[in-house]
């Protein structure tokens, strides 16, 4: 493994009206360059009212649980939350806003990403306001906070129209790494090592992923290290989630951007001692001759294309997959990772979903999780309280 300090990183155009433009590819301003995002602290957002950018689908794209009770579902114009484990939810935003990403910290703090603009709320979800006090022209596309005042993000980047289609709602690779130290008021560039499609933290110690390679950093980003260079195909422009359940635990999900046969390249690999030693979990096995020829054994994947991940802790994990032989209404499957790896239980279908449309994914323990996606035209919510195998339409 190769120790890295700082890595500097091209530079951007400050524009005259205080905002940091980041070029399309990632490039970035010098560290330090305030990068604020959103506009206005009250409420009633005035964005202006759109159709779903392009790659968004109607539906619910995000999913967040603070706890076993509170929980936020977000997507086009809309946010709706429980505070009884989803008996009833509740609209709670209704704006011009797009949902992509939910962050809840606690049962009262989280963070909504929206196409447009960063969303907070400091009373367990029923109010939204604008986090930022202006708008980059390439904005955020997920955030992870660890403190009510400090977080990271991924901002800009270039959007995917294959690979990670199904991981997140909205896939842009090779976004650059951002530090907020006031609560998502502003932000700052933060040094890293190229270019990034995702990142998580706990505490100082993080993770940036993006393509084949995972970077570690126990310092808060200030220096960076190569963890980890996965054996894969190059050519085929993968992309990276990685999920952070400990200081030295990581799970990354990856997924290549070519198919065939109604099949997709996906991994999932899985790290408990900060990326000394990695392990293969799952993947897709039509691929493995080409895609990954020099790949460890690891248990056939939960369908022929890669849905989001949900990592709970140190052992345990949920991933989603589609399931195109299936029937239309029973394509959206999912396997439960056990044993810190050693076990992959083929669930099977989440009954009713389609591939028609956004998923999401929030697991707060081994056996309580919930699922969105689409039937059709209608969007629902489904709760299991045993680890997938049985669910309960809650919306």
């Amino acid at each position: 493994m190769i120790s890295q300090g700082p890595i500097p990183i091209a530079g951007a155009l400050v524009l005259g009206t205080g905002l940091v433009a980041l070029s399309h590819l990632g490039g970035v301003p010098p560290t330090g360059h305030a990068m604020p995002h959103g506009v206005g602290v009250s409420p009633r957002l005035t964005a202006p009212s759109v159709a779903s950018p392009p790659g968004i689908r109607p539906g619910l794209n995000a999913l967040s649980f603070a706890n076993d009770r509170i929980g936020c579902a977000g997507g086009p114009h809309r946010i709706v939350c429980t505070t009884d484990a989803g008996r009833r939810w509740a609209p709670r935003y209704a704006g011009a806003e797009t949902v992509v990403g939910l962050d809840l910290l606690t049962p009262h703090v989280g963070w909504a990403v929206g196409v447009h603009t960063l969303l907070k709320t400091v009373d367990g979800g029923l109010h939204w306001a604008q986090a930022g006090v202006g708008e980059p022209t390439q904005p955020l596309r997920s955030v992870d906070f660890v403190t009510s005042a400090r977080g990271w993000g991924v901002a800009g980047g270039t959007p995917l129209s294959y690979a990670g289609t199904h991981q997140v709602s909205w896939p842009f690779a090779g976004g650059t790494l951002v530090q907020t130290l006031d609560g998502g008021r502003t932000w700052a560039i933060q040094p890293t090592a190229g270019l990034v499609d995702s990142s998580c933290f706990n505490g100082g110690a993080g993770w940036a992923a993006h393509e084949a390679t995972v970077l570690r950093t126990q310092d808060g980003g200030r220096t960076w290290r190569r963890a980890m260079t996965f054996p894969i195909t190059h050519s085929r422009g993968w992309f990276a989630s990685v999920r952070c359940t400990g200081a030295a635990t990581a799970w990354v999900l990856l997924s290549g951007g070519v198919g065939a046969s109604n099949q997709q390249p996906y991994l999932l690999y899985r790290t408990s001692d900060g990326g000394r030693h990695w392990q293969a979990v799952l993947k897709e096995v039509y691929f493995a001759g080409s895609a990954y020829p020099s790949l460890p054994i690891a248990v056939a994947g939960p369908g022929s294309y890669t849905g989001p991940l949900s990592a709970v802790d140190r052992a345990t994990a949920y991933v989603l997959g589609i399931c195109f032989p299936c029937s239309l209404h029973n394509s959206i499957v999912m396997s439960r990772v056990q044993n810190g790896g050693q076990t992959v239980h083929y669930v099977g279908a989440v009954p009713g979903l389609t591939s028609e449309g956004p998923l999401a994914i929030a697991f707060v323990d081994a056996s309580h999780g919930w699922v969105a996606g689409t039937t059709g035209h209608m969007t629902e919510i489904l709760a299991t309280s045993n680890g997938g195998r049985t669910w309960q339409r809650q919306f």
